[in-house]
């Protein structure tokens, strides 16, 4: 009768406590400490228990007669094992679905907690898994007297997790040596374990009822009606025994059992049993609106003014103002809320939180940056600001579940549903400040038809913070993602293709522009896309390979791709060193022509410079040279007659030509151009054309110079060619002779 009236208080108290934000007034005035204690070094692989205790308990009315919050642990580092309260005259529950969620309270409001010495109140057991440095904490802590909540310091428990000794057999020096066996004796067997229990039983996503315990082997849990398999996850306690039953397992109909057996070391046997029963179908939706609907904080004005949609606001109080009652109203008379942070400020930034969950599980988090002056002093210098940016830039899922709606720094909520094989989430971010620091909540072993909450949490270079929340639903179906086949036929994958590995290599020469890329997926029904094959540029370049099942789940394969540069001539590639030889080639042709073009202008400039001849006379001349060659002397000899009459007509061949003009007779001696023409016995016979031109030179310029010497040069011409003759008959003669 004593333990179903605790149990009552218990659940009644327990409904307080989710309420009390609101209905009890805070106490600044009073509080307690509130912390874990236990080893702060422990090994690998053991299981280590650290106790939950009370103390420096002051001003209260009753002592602190009720408890709450949630376990933070990292799951990385610690496995729950286990959580007890002693009972009487505190009793303590763990909800371990809801993130490690606590409630307790005085079972007759009578054995509050006062005084400084710590009290315990609950022992949690836990398994470390891997070496490094952890933390054992709370959050949303909240304690509360007899009249009133107040305060709590929190003081987290770190630990070092070190790697598990080996413990030595001690050799006694004093002891002697036995002496060796016979070895006609046979050394009788070592003894086989006969230990068939299990270190640990568990269904991922799911709760065992009753918790697991190696000596009990019935268990049962419940899934959503649309599961379709579990995944059982187990350990055996002695390391020679083998495990039957584990892993994934289809569900047919309303109930499935499924059976672990474990087989020891001598073949004994043990079966664990867990009852699969699945929920009722068509029960009525639940109501997802997490929103607020109002928020004030004891009449100050928030920055920005409240508005449902936006999750970060900011206010300032002055330095005597250490707390404020918060007002927080949900849109949804479903929802939850939750407030935290509303007391006992310090001076600078405080943080007040406002938790809102919904009927189906959404939360949404809204958070009020409290600056709280400092008190005023005199001759104080104003340090340097520091910086409020407490955004995000980029929030990435690396294991491609796409989050709902796309990020913005400005939205605080999100939506993403992951296959059921997934139970963490593989996130990356960037802060929009370098100085900001991010702390993530809840992000591992998600429960299965339960909305599981990831809260991201930015805190600026000054110490506001904003809240960034993941509502994760964790799926009954198993996402159907992989590739059965990727292959580049102008390439080569590094390493070998694997269904399991969502990274490689390629290297390509510098003509490649895109990839021959062949994938295709395992279920007939996943679309395949590729993203990035196209127009590859030298160097480093990314292809992604994308995977969608039917269910909207997807999975990327990264392709990095590796170009080489292209071949150069003169440091161009062979396309550009054409284009440039070609235009070049284009521009002497052009400059040749230009310098053609100018050339033949110029000629044909001269010729129009030139007046045309009297048309149509064509002045005839009669030469008749006379040279007295042996005769460097004047005499009449030496007279080089022409005639050119203007009424004399000549025949030349066929072709008539009357003169129309007189040219002066023209008289020369050899000794008047003796001087100005050298003799040349070699030169060439002057031509007829010559002799017209100089005749129409000596027409216009009336200066028959040039015509004399053309004359003279013919007549010289004659002469020569007699003495060519005479040395030609000479040389004859003596080549006849000597012959002879």
């Amino acid at each position: 009768m004593k333990k179903n009236k605790s149990l009552s208080l218990l659940i009644i108290l327990t409904l307080i406590w989710s309420t009390f934000s609101f209905a009890v007034p805070v106490d600044a005035a009073s509080s307690a400490t509130v912390g874990f204690s236990g080893k702060t070094e422990v090994e690998v692989g053991t299981e280590v228990s650290f106790n939950l205790n009370v103390s420096n308990v002051v001003d209260t009315v009753g002592g602190v007669v009720s408890i709450g919050g949630y376990v933070v642990f990292d799951k990385d580092y610690f496995e729950y094992v286990s959580a007890s309260s002693d009972g009487a005259p505190y009793s303590v529950s763990i909800n371990t679905k809801n993130n490690y969620k606590i409630g307790g309270v005085d079972n007759d409001m009578t054995h509050g907690i006062t005084g400084n010495g710590p009290t315990k109140v609950m022992t949690f057991k836990f398994k470390a898994l891997k070496e490094g440095e952890t933390e054992l904490t709370m959050s949303d802590l909240r304690i509360s007297d007899m009249d009133k909540k107040f305060p709590a310091n929190l003081v987290p428990l770190k630990v070092k997790i070190v790697p598990k000794k080996s413990t030595p057999t001690p050799s006694n020096p004093s002891t002697p040596t036995p002496p060796p066996t016979n070895p006609s004796t046979p050394t009788p067997p070592a003894q086989k374990s006969s230990d068939a229990t299990l270190k640990s039983l568990g269904v991922s996503g799911y709760t065992l009822s009753p918790s697991f315990s190696s000596n009990t082997d019935h268990y049962t849990i419940k899934v959503p009606s649309s599961a379709t398999n579990v995944k059982i996850e187990g350990s055996a306690n002695h390391g020679k025994a083998t495990i039957a039953g584990l892993g994934n397992v289809n569900l047919t109909g309303d109930n499935t059992t499924a059976t672990v057996t474990v087989t020891a070391e001598d073949g004994s046997k043990k079966t664990y049993t867990i009852n699969i029963e699945k929920e009722k179908q068509n029960e009525p939706a639940k109501d997802g609106d997490a929103t607020l609907k109002s928020l004030n904080i004891s009449g100050y004005t928030l920055k920005p003014g409240f508005n449902s949609n936006t999750n970060t606001y900011s206010m300032t109080v002055k330095n005597n103002v250490t707390g404020l009652n918060v007002d927080a109203i949900a849109n949804s008379s479903k929802s939850r809320v939750e407030v935290s942070g509303n007391g006992n400020w310090k001076v600078g930034v405080n943080v007040i939180t406002i938790k809102v969950t919904a009927e189906n599980g959404n939360v949404n988090t809204y958070t009020v940056n409290v600056t709280r002056e400092a008190a005023k002093a005199n001759n104080t210098s104003t340090p340097k600001p520091k910086s409020s940016d407490n955004y995000l830039k980029d929030l990435i899922i690396n294991s491609s579940h796409e989050i709902s709606p796309k990020f913005n720094k400005n939205t605080s909520n999100y939506s993403v549903t992951v296959p059921y094989e997934v139970d963490k989430l593989d996130l990356t971010y960037v802060t929009n400040n370098s100085n900001a620091k991010v702390k993530v909540n809840g992000n591992s072993n998600f429960l299965v038809g339960e909305m599981n909450t990831v809260e991201i949490e930015v805190t600026a270079e000054d110490g506001t913070i904003r809240v960034y929340t993941l509502n994760v639903t964790r799926s009954t179906q198993n996402g159907k993602t992989d590739l059965k086949e990727l292959t580049v036929s102008n390439g080569t994958l590094s390493p070998n293709f694997d269904p399991s590995v969502l990274e490689y290599n390629v290297k390509v020469d510098g003509k490649t522009d895109k990839l021959d890329i062949r994938a295709i997926s395992k279920d007939a029904d996943s679309k395949v896309e590729i993203i990035g094959n196209d127009n590859l540029k030298e160097g480093n370049n990314t292809i992604l390979v994308k995977v969608t099942d039917k269910n909207g789940f997807t999975k990327y394969y990264t392709l990095n791709v590796e170009k080489a540069p292209k071949k150069t001539i003169l440091g161009l590639s062979p396309l550009q060193f054409g284009i440039i030889s070609g235009i070049i080639g284009l521009l002497l042709l052009l400059l040749f022509f230009l310098l053609w073009k100018r050339r033949k202008d110029d000629d044909e400039e001269e010729v129009k410079e030139e007046p045309a001849p009297p048309a149509p006379v064509t002045p005839i001349i009669e030469v008749k040279p006379e040279f007295n060659f042996s005769s460097k002397n004047t005499s009449d000899d030496d007279i080089v007659h022409g005639n050119m009459n203007q009424d004399s007509t000549v025949t030349t061949g066929s072709d008539a030509i009357e003169a129309t003009r007189t040219i002066p007779a023209i008289e020369a001696t050899y000794e008047d151009v003796e001087d100005r023409v050298p003799y040349d016995p070699y030169d060439e016979t002057v031509t007829k054309k010559e002799l017209i031109d100089a005749i129409n030179e000596a027409t216009k310029t009336k200066d028959p110079a040039k015509l004399k010497m053309l004359l003279e040069q013919d007549a010289l011409n004659q002469k020569k060619k007699e003495i060519r003759k005479k040395e030609e008959e000479l040389r004859r003669k003596r080549d006849t002779d000597n012959w002879r």
